[in-house]
C-alpha cells in the first residue's frame, strides 16, 4: 500500500496539471474529439468490492496496466500520454481527481499483482474494463464509434516509449476482439 502510494506520487506528481504530450491527439487519429459518456459503474464495483470505481479510475487502471505490463516499465513519455488521454476523455476532471485516479489505480494494480498468480487478476480486471467500455462506447444513433478512439489511445501509449512490441499489439488485438471490431495495427 504505502510503497504503491509513494511510487504513484513519484510517477505522476510532475505531470498532472502540466501535461504536454508530443504525439498526435486522439482527434487526429480518427478526426473527431472524444468525450466520455458517463454511466453507472455498478458492474466494476461488483467485480472489485471495496473499490470506488469512477470512469477516471477505470481508464487509469487500464492505461497504467497496459503501459506497465508490456515491458515492466512506465516511462515518462507513457505517463505523459496517460495523463493526456485521461484529460481528453474527461476534460472537466480536476487535477486532484486525475491525480487521485492515477494513484489509486496504481495501488490497485499492485494489490492485484500480489493477489493473483501471473497477473491473472490484472488481466481479468482489464478484460472486465474492456467489456464495460464495449457497451459504453458503442455507436448510438449514428455517433462515431468511440471504441476506436480507445484503441487509438492504446497505440499512442505503445509508441510513446519508442518500442511498439508484440505484447502491446496482442493486447490491442484482444481489446478489439472484445469490442467485436476490426482494428488494423
Amino acid at each position: 500500500g504505502r510503497l504503491a502510494q509513494w511510487l504513484a506520487h513519484r510517477l505522476y506528481t510532475p505531470l498532472v496539471g502540466g501535461s504536454n504530450p508530443s504525439s498526435p491527439t486522439i482527434g487526429t487519429c480518427l478526426g473527431q474529439p472524444n468525450r466520455f459518456p458517463f454511466k453507472n459503474m455498478t458492474t466494476m464495483r461488483e467485480r472489485n468490492p471495496g473499490r470506488e470505481w469512477s470512469n477516471a479510475h477505470m481508464l487509469a487502471y487500464f492505461y497504467n496496466a497496459f503501459a506497465f505490463g508490456s515491458d515492466g516499465e512506465l516511462s515518462s513519455d507513457e505517463k505523459r500520454e496517460i495523463v493526456a488521454c485521461l484529460k481528453e476523455w474527461i476534460p472537466d476532471l480536476s487535477d486532484e481527481e486525475l491525480y487521485g485516479a492515477l494513484m489509486e489505480s496504481l495501488e490497485w494494480i499492485g494489490e492485484d499483482l500480489q493477489e493473483g498468480k501471473d497477473a491473472e487478476k490484472v488481466y481479468n480486471t482489464m478484460t472486465g474494463i474492456a467489456g464495460y467500455l464495449n457497451e459504453l462506447l458503442k455507436p448510438n444513433n449514428g455517433d462515431a464509434d468511440r471504441r476506436k478512439y480507445f484503441l487509438c489511445d492504446l497505440v499512442r501509449l505503445s509508441v510513446a516509449d519508442g518500442n511498439f512490441d508484440d505484447t502491446e499489439k496482442a493486447w490491442i488485438r484482444a481489446t478489439a476482439d472484445i469490442f467485436g471490431i476490426e482494428f488494423r495495427i
